[in-house]
């Protein structure tokens, strides 16, 4: 037998024997010597037989028979094909007495035909032979039909490796022919570090009965499929072999996957919620940018998930972003950058962070092209994803946040979504504190610049009517919308006002007329040049346009980064440049702690009444304008502005008599 044959009879399958059990049959004839043919075949050698006239007399046992004998008047009076469709069994056989009647049997499905004799005892004995034999043929080819519908892999093999049988599956899933795999063991289907694991459930399968494991299905074209295999022991009478069930388990690893992968966000993103918390409360103790800048990098570094951090800021004259504090395992990297003049378009820096004020990520440093010149410098330290998140509040960028971890892939959406949060958070931590230490410290910068942008509304505004217009201050009305008093001279208040009305978004209250010139309460959307400056930390100190130039004059802290202020100021706003910069002591700092403490015990609102009473002469002598007057120009009941401006007074001089130095009693009764 040439091996092809060999293989296509291993192909089809286990065959079921019948030894030690009972063959349910039922001999239908109407002819008494057959009924007495039947009566003697039953009981013989485990067979139970059942006579019967007619067919329709089986009734509800069809479904518990393995053969259907018929006698040869039933295939003359019949059609077999027929009665076979009504009553199921897995064999069918006829016992003929002439070639006519086998012919015919043979040409309706029938399985197998049997001569009925003169010889009894002989026909008996042929009956039982061909009865189990065809049971065995049909349930064999019923076992072979139910294998090759699996979608599991089967196969039989004897313990030296011999594939003995296995089913169309295991040559549809590796490419392999049936002649091929003849001469192939199991462990020729798997990937060679799984070759251990499959010997030792062979092993475990001869010594225990049972074995199962997981490997890699290598196919004939090289694909590695994960395969689960489960082996049985069946003891035969040609001896031991092992029956061996494989299943796909391709989805079954992605779900896993993908559970393993959102256990890891999960944990991931409750970690770094906790690393945010953290650096939300250092931002609230931090006082300084200095301090709120190595708080940050601190506690992004100090722990998994990230490896390293670093804050830098871009300076006005240079591309290159220079580091102002960091944290974690650095070992020179910051210095081992390369330098402005060996980047090549395209490639991932701080400074794109900066320059496009959204986040830079390279998921996978080994691979990123665009990391190509940090690449070598990254991962000697273990680097294998950044990111690079600007620091953006409003219109000012403070600079760029660099965060490193140790694993490719590490920053999915959701951990971009809360690290930009963070960016803001950290800016807005910055621009307060820049504001705040404008407000205290002694020496300042003054700028002075000239615009003719039509965009800052007092500058239009002086353009339109040909009038000198006067910022007098700006306030939030607690909305996305400022209040600002503006003194108007050289144009009337009908004219203003009806200039005003032809915009939409402005909404103008006349405060006072003083016949010369006019205050008015302006409310809008901002932005203001007051709202730009305080993002930079700086404070517009005076404001004002005449005929369509505009000038302000902006105080910065000592130590602000000027031309990066006034490069932004001049990118901000068109036909805008500086005019002068100068040095000069603030106001004393007792002064200056008095102010500060009141203006923060003070709320937008209560600002907002407070100027407008200022400005409309309510604190002259005598007044300029009744406390009635102030509320309507407010739009709030008198009693109300009554109220405010009692607070406003109570608060004034907490803030005095708290801040000022104790006074020595000695002295002033000497």
């Amino acid at each position: 037998m040439k091996s092809s044959d060999r293989a296509a009879e291993r192909h089809i399958g286990c065959r079921p024997r019948h030894d030690h059990r009972t063959i349910t049959a039922v001999l239908v004839s109407r002819n008494q010597e057959l009924k007495a043919l039947g009566e003697r075949l039953d009981g013989e050698g485990g067979i139970d037989v059942t006579v019967r006239s007619q067919l329709s007399e089986i009734g509800n046992q069809a479904g518990d028979i393995d053969c259907i004998i018929c006698g040869p008047d039933l295939v003359a009076d019949s059609c077999i094909a027929d009665e076979k469709r009504e009553v199921p069994a897995s064999a069918w056989l006829v016992l003929y007495e002439d070639n006519e009647t086998a012919r015919r049997a043979l040409s309706d499905g029938i399985d197998r035909c049997v001569h009925w004799g003169d010889d009894r005892n002989a026909t008996v004995a042929h009956l039982a032979t061909a009865l189990r034999a065809a049971v065995d043929s049909q349930e064999a080819k019923f076992t072979q039909v139910a294998l090759q519908q699996l979608n599991d892999l089967f196969f039989v093999f004897d313990p030296d490796g011999n594939l003995l049988q296995w089913n169309q599956r295991l040559s549809e899933a590796t490419g392999y022919d049936d002649e091929e795999i003849a001469s192939m063991s199991p462990s020729d289907f798997v990937a060679g570090e799984d070759i251990t694991a499959i010997e030792t459930a062979v092993q475990q399968t001869l010594e225990r009965g049972a074995a199962r494991t997981e490997a890699d299905l290598v196919t004939k074209d090289g694909e590695a499929i994960p395969y689960e295999f489960t082996g049985a022991l069946l003891e035969t009478e040609q001896g031991d072999r092992i029956s061996g069930i494989g299943r796909d388990i391709t989805d079954r690893k992605r779900r896993q996957r993908a559970l393993s992968q959102q256990a890891e966000q999960l944990r991931t993103v409750n970690h770094i919620n906790e690393v945010i918390r953290e650096v939300n409360q250092a931002l609230v103790r931090a006082s300084t940018r200095e301090e709120i800048e190595e708080a940050v990098c601190n506690h992004l570094a100090k722990k998994e998930p990230y490896r390293f951090a670093w804050i830098g800021e871009q300076g006005a004259a240079s591309e290159r972003v220079t580091p102002r504090a960091w944290a974690g395992i650095e070992k020179g990297y910051l210095e081992d950058r390369p330098g402005v003049e060996e980047k090549r378009g395209g490639h991932i820096t701080a400074a794109t962070a900066i320059r496009t004020g959204e986040i830079q990520i390279a998921q996978r440093i080994a691979e990123d092209p665009e990391f190509e010149p940090w690449r070598e410098a990254a991962l000697e330290r273990g680097f294998r994803s950044a990111i690079a998140v600007p620091l953006r509040y409003r219109e000012t960028t403070y600079g760029v946040l660099c965060v490193y971890a140790p694993r490719p892939d590490a920053f999915d959406e959701d951990e971009q979504a809360l690290l930009a949060d963070l960016g803001e958070t950290i800016a807005y931590a910055i621009s307060a504190a820049e504001q705040r230490r404008a407000l205290v410290t002694n020496s300042v910068i003054e700028l002075e610049f000239l615009t003719h942008d039509r965009s800052i509304r007092y500058v239009a505004l002086s353009a339109e009517i040909g009038c000198e217009v006067i910022v007098e201050g700006v306030s939030p009305t607690g909305g996305e919308e400022v209040a600002a008093f503006v003194t108007i001279r050289g144009a009337d208040c009908e004219t203003v006002l009806s200039t005003i009305g032809e915009d939409p978004e402005i909404e103008a209250t006349l405060v006072a007329d003083h016949g010369e010139e006019c205050i008015f309460r302006l409310t809008g959307p901002e932005p203001s040049v007051s709202g730009t400056m305080a993002d930079y930390g700086g404070v517009v100190r005076e404001a004002y346009a005449d005929d369509g130039e505009g000038r302000f004059l902006v105080e910065l802290p000592y130590d602000a980064d000027v031309r990066a202020v006034v490069e932004g100021v001049e990118a901000y706003y068109d036909r805008t440049e500086l005019l002068a910069q100068r040095e000069r002591e603030r106001t004393e700092p007792s002064d200056a702690v008095v102010r500060e403490a009141f203006d923060d015990a003070l709320t937008d609102r209560q600002r907002e009444v407070l100027r407008a009473a200022y400005l409309s002469g309510f604190f002259e002598w005598p007044r300029e304008a009744n406390s009635g007057e102030v509320a309507d120009t407010l739009g709030i009941t008198e009693p109300t502005f009554h109220e405010h401006l009692r607070t406003c007074q109570r608060k004034l001089f907490d803030a005095y008599f708290e801040h000022q130095p104790p006074v020595d009693l000695a002295e002033l009764l000497a």
